[in-house]
């Protein structure tokens, strides 16, 4: 029975990991990271604005609607683009972000590979495909998406971490643990990283390295917050109580080490703890 309730919590920590390790973590609202080769979208959007008061439809006003979340708007022009030049791979990586969005995940892939296709060193697509397939619970098909963009660009901190959370989700905790590891030699201060080696240690007993990583990653009170919630995952509830506690002496008025107390009391109810 315990181990059953086991892995029900390791099961529900992997979908919150989702988003810690894809998006910045499961408090964390970060922006969708969108093409960086030959589309530079991070200094478009007042460029786009400006395109889309004055009528004018093309790639920039096209990144400009998929960056402000605009995605039937995005989907409707980047079809009458499309109908125009049908090999333009960033055309079909915006459209295959824009269907992934809206949760339109099958066909999300198929613009992803066309992008990939048309160009071959386009690294982001690979990647928005790995992104896509976890979304859709394939982490076989995510790692080798991913894998693919990191023959591309080795070094990447964002692709070595996806990488490690399709090691994750299927309980490879060694292989996270060493995807992780590579990004934060490249990138030492990444703060997503850090908090997913944590878990990753933490789910293969190594505590104490645990911790000193989600200290790495920011305040104590989040740091044994998060000890707490590996200790809860594992089934070990007096442990995630001390360590919900620690959080609470560091900071009193940390409000999710006291709403996952809270929750652990009540867990015959359905609740259940988070990071």
């Amino acid at each position: 029975m315990r181990a059953q309730k086991t892995q029900g919590r390791v099961s529900r920590a992997a979908i919150c990991l989702v988003a810690l390790g894809l998006v910045g973590g499961c408090a964390s609202n970060s922006k969708p990271l969108l093409p960086s080769n030959k589309l530079d979208l991070t200094n478009i959007r007042s460029y786009g604005k400006n395109l889309k008061h004055k009528g004018i439809v093309n790639k920039q006003l096209v990144g400009y609607l998929v960056g402000t979340g605009q995605y039937v708007l995005a989907l409707k022009h980047n079809e009458t683009l499309l109908k125009k030049d049908s090999n333009d791979a960033e055309l079909h990586f915006l459209k295959g972000y824009a269907l992934r969005e809206l949760d339109r995940y099958e066909v999300a892939v198929k613009e992803f590979k066309t992008a990939a296709k048309l160009h071959r060193n386009y690294a982001e697509a690979w990647n928005a495909l790995g992104v896509t397939y976890d979304r859709m619970r394939k982490p076989e098909e995510a790692e080798k998406a991913f894998l693919q963009a990191l023959k591309i660009t080795p070094t990447s901190p964002k692709y070595l971490n996806n990488l490690g959370f399709s090691y994750f989700s299927r309980g490879r905790y060694d292989k996270a643990v060493e995807a992780y590891k590579k990004g934060l030699a490249s990138y030492p201060n990444n703060v997503q990283i850090h908090n997913n080696l944590g878990f990753a240690y933490g789910m293969l007993g190594r505590y104490e390295e645990a911790l000193a990583e989600f200290k790495q990653a920011g305040r104590d009170e989040v740091a044994y917050n998060n000890q707490g919630f590996v200790y809860y995952m594992l089934g070990y509830n007096d442990q995630a109580k001390v360590m919900y506690a620690k959080a609470l002496e560091s900071n009193p008025k940390f409000t999710k080490a006291r709403d996952n107390l809270r929750i652990m009391e009540n867990e015959g109810n359905g609740a259940a703890a988070g990071p």
